[in-house]
């Protein structure tokens, strides 16, 4: 069987397979409530076997998952875990330069959950400024939610957190995590009625994300809304697409110069 995974190779088979010049994929999640039902390490576990079967389809070998994200607004729920935005910019810089310095010098994260966004950016600028190297990353569930307008009557009120995208794919992708005896219906908190409200820390007007300062607990007091059914069929169509769209982008980004100049 084709190893796939850096932490299953001896350091010989890395030092063969940087040769062949393979992109990186870097799955990156969170460990933080998904609504009643979902488990709290969805993210990580999307991200992961998303890269998996991407890397079944192109010039892509997989870095240990990191599955601690920075998720501070979900502090009130039990089995969050949260980095600092600073810690977690420090073990993503780190990564990219240990990868680096294997020979890699394509690396692609692929970052589940949101807020990470901004310690990933941080990261991504400090390894190319001081390695000359720069990287790229692909947030899932953005594609998800884009794949699944077709999917469902009513996308933009179902595809928000807690609900959809993450159920139907837990449905196809991991159906003995998935509590569904604990799902129950939350409808929007009536203040954001004049919104839509993607996540808990965005309202959505005009098409346009607006970033709004609360915790998920002043949005969602059962960590995610909307009327939870999953359908296993639209989970596994998302999740085609999905996989279609990294291993395609991985083929063309193997062919991309990621050498920069560095800053000074």
């Amino acid at each position: 069987m084709k190893k796939v995974y850096l932490s299953h190779m001896a350091w010989p088979e890395v030092q063969d397979i940087v040769n062949k010049r393979p992109t990186v994929l870097i799955p990156v999640g969170s460990n933080e409530a998904q609504n009643l039902h979902n488990p709290t390490g969805y993210d990580a576990f999307v991200a992961q076997r998303l890269v998996e079967e991407a890397a079944k389809k192109c010039n892509a070998v997989i870095a240990p998952v990191q599955p601690y994200g920075y998720s501070d607004i979900f502090v009130e729920f039990p089995g969050t875990i949260t980095l600092r935005p600073e810690t977690l910019e420090a073990v993503f810089v780190d990564i990219a330069k240990s990868l680096i310095k294997s020979g890699f010098d394509h690396m692609l994260f692929v970052n589940n959950h949101d807020p990470n966004h901004v310690p990933l950016s941080n990261a991504i600028n400090k390894v190319r400024d001081e390695c000359g190297i720069t990287c790229a990353s692909i947030w899932p569930t953005t594609l998800a939610r884009s794949f699944a307008q077709d999917l469902f009557d009513n996308a933009n009120e179902v595809l928000v957190h807690g609900n959809e995208p993450s159920t139907s794919l837990m449905k196809y992708l991991y159906p003995d995590l998935i509590r569904m005896d604990l799902a129950k219906s939350q409808p929007k908190p009536s203040k954001f009625q004049n919104f839509e409200l993607a996540s808990p820390s965005n309202l959505s007007h005009q098409g346009q994300k607006v970033p709004i300062f609360l915790r998920v607990h002043d949005v969602a007091p059962q960590g995610g809304w909307g009327d939870p059914k999953g359908d296993v069929e639209a989970g596994k169509v998302m999740f085609e697409r999905m996989v279609d769209f990294v291993a395609s982008f991985v083929e063309k980004y193997n062919d991309l110069d990621t050498k920069v100049e560095q800053s000074r």
